[in-house]
């Protein structure tokens, strides 16, 4: 009985410390959130080594057979983990393609920078001192028009972005249709 809630016990700390840097639904990331993965994968690691080695030492005696529980969900923790913070665009989305990159323009705040995905989603985050604040949500292109399909942007971005653009190609710049939410300049556009 000890053996198997040890086992819930290491499984379901590798799950939580990929679930604190999944990039699912509404999400900050920061100092405290590092500071907690990076304490769980310690945690993880050093349990990892202490039970390995007792498996190891009691295959040799004899006493037991190989068990690769431990080292698999350690290899899919550590490939996961890594997956999500290597991922190419930086938001933590390596499943789905981006198609375009935006980054604000204004020197008066921290700034943000929007993701558009080919799937039609889209990541908006707002940067702060130590981290960052990322909300995601849906979005429509209509002519030279850009709809983030979220009410809330403006509130929730402190008027950063807003939910209608003109798409100027020649400035590449996304120019906001209100008078709230700041110019956003077009970084990257990806070849769809």
């Amino acid at each position: 009985m000890k053996i198997s809630i040890s086992y819930c016990i290491f499984i379901s700390l590798c799950l939580f410390g990929v679930w604190v840097i999944a990039p699912v639904g509404d999400y900050s990331i920061g100092v405290y959130t590092n500071f907690v993965f990076y304490f769980i994968a310690v945690i993880i690691l050093i349990m990892a080594l202490i039970w390995i080695t007792k498996n190891i030492y009691l295959a040799i005696k004899g006493r037991k057979e190989a068990d690769f529980i431990v080292p698999v969900t350690l290899i899919s923790f550590l490939s996961l983990s890594k997956l999500i913070l290597n991922s190419g665009d930086g938001n933590g989305k390596f499943w789905i393609n981006p198609i375009m990159e935006i980054e604000t323009t204004s020197p008066v705040r921290y700034g943000g920078n929007l993701t558009l995905y080919k799937n039609e989603t889209f990541v908006a985050k707002t940067h702060w001192n130590h981290g960052s604040d990322a909300y995601q949500g849906d979005y429509t292109i209509k002519n030279d028009t850009l709809y983030l399909n979220r009410s809330d942007i403006l509130k929730i971005t402190d008027s950063i972005f807003t939910n209608t653009y003109y798409i100027s190609r020649s400035k590449l710049q996304l120019v906001p249709l209100r008078a709230e939410g700041d110019t956003l300049h077009i970084n990257t556009i990806y070849n769809q």
